[in-house]
């Protein structure tokens, strides 16, 4: 599977929202393990099973596109959740996420954790702590999409010979923008 470098955002929403009190409140009894660099923390089909804590160390999300390839959407280091988006039902992960360092973690299910942040009154500081993730996504997914909109126009303006409005057509944007794209593509080798 290739994985394509591109933009990546590093990120850590960071616990500043939880005390450490709070935090081992919300993960007392959950397991605790160790991830070795290059280890698979989950993978798509059963990211959303869980919510984790980054105790230590750094991890990357990926995401594959129908092609196949990889693409590496984003990184956290610890202190720090990860899964909070899995409290939301109906939702399904469509990433993987991997060891960069030697990680410690714990897991909780969604429900337990769900369970506690009710019963220790931490409502508002998840729901400000899931603001920051949800902005954090949108932002890593809208720079993703215009580095791959930069690549699709590339390859329908120079290998496909379409014109600048069937270019825009294609990927539903207007005809300015891909005129745009394709002046920072000039722009981009001639540097």
């Amino acid at each position: 599977m290739e994985e394509k470098s591109g933009y990546f955002d590093i990120y850590s929403v960071g616990c500043f929202w939880f005390t450490p009190e709070d935090v081992e409140r919300l993960m007392a009894g959950c397991r605790v393990f160790s991830l070795k660099k290059g280890e698979a923390l989950y993978s798509a089909d059963e990211g959303e099973k869980m919510i984790y804590y980054l105790r230590k160390g750094k991890t990357k999300f990926h995401m594959i596109y129908p092609d196949g390839s990889n693409r590496i959407t984003s990184y956290s280091e610890a202190p720090g959740f990860l899964g909070i988006i899995n409290i939301l039902p109906g939702h399904l992960t469509i990433n993987y996420c991997t060891a960069v360092t030697n990680c410690e973690v714990s897991a909780c299910s969604p429900e337990l954790f769900m369970t506690r942040v009710r019963e220790y009154g931490l409502m508002e500081k998840l729901f400000q702590y899931a603001i920051a993730t949800a902005r954090h996504i949108y932002t890593s997914l809208t720079m993703l999409l215009s580095e791959d909109r930069v690549q699709l126009v590339d390859m329908l303006r120079n290998q496909q010979g379409l014109t600048l409005q069937e270019t825009a057509d294609f990927i539903g944007c207007s005809r300015v923008h891909v005129s745009r794209i394709c002046k920072q593509l000039e722009e981009s080798r001639k540097g």
